[in-house]
């Protein structure tokens, strides 16, 4: 606290107070491009690396999908987004969006539209099938992985990015899931049903 003096008679009483030392920011982090192959169903994946420190306290993820050939692809796309604590959030499910893109699509806890009462192509905020505010409290150090999982057999690609608002707060524990043991692959054949 202290005293300023004006036209040499008037005073005022000035201070700086500190009501919370948690300092606030927003960035964004942007993957590599995630190629969606022709003629094949399953699972694709992407992954983005953030050594940054910091407490998630609002993450928004943002989505471009652009289908190369054929139409309606985005009607066969799931995503789901897994934290470096292996937490995930479904973005959306099979059958949840329609079109052949997605573009500039903002999943956003605070949107006022559910991306299955969006139309084609998506564009700005939108919430996703399950809240990204599961993952609050967390740190966002580690690798962030999309998943993506096209039911349909045209190509395409995905770009992402993730907003990312944190503070120096102390991120909650990461779950221990113990000592991984990997066993060797299963091929499942062609054309062949039954037990393997």
């Amino acid at each position: 606290m202290g005293w300023l003096k004006l036209n040499g008679s008037v005073k005022l009483l000035f201070g700086l107070l500190i009501f919370n030392s948690t300092i606030y920011s927003q960035t964004e982090y942007t993957a590599s491009q995630i190629s969606l192959p022709i003629n094949d169903t399953g699972v694709t994946t992407g992954t983005l690396e953030i050594s940054d420190g910091g407490t998630i306290t609002d993450l928004n993820l943002k989505i471009t999908y652009d289908q190369t050939s054929g139409s309606n692809g985005g009607y066969y796309l799931g995503i789901t987004l897994l934290s470096p604590y292996g937490t995930s959030v479904k973005v959306i499910n099979s059958g949840n969006v329609s079109g052949s893109s997605l573009y500039l699509t903002l999943f956003d806890d605070e949107a006022s539209t559910a991306i299955t009462s969006g139309t084609s192509p998506y564009t700005g905020s939108h919430q996703s099938i399950e809240d990204l505010s599961i993952m609050d409290s967390q740190s966002i150090t580690g690798i962030w992985t999309l998943v993506v999982y096209n039911a349909g057999s045209d190509p395409g690609t995905v770009d992402w990015s993730l907003f990312i608002e944190s503070d120096n707060s102390t991120a909650s524990t990461a779950p221990s899931y113990g000592t991984e043991y990997t066993a060797s692959q299963i091929s499942l054949p062609i054309n062949d049903t039954g037990v393997t």
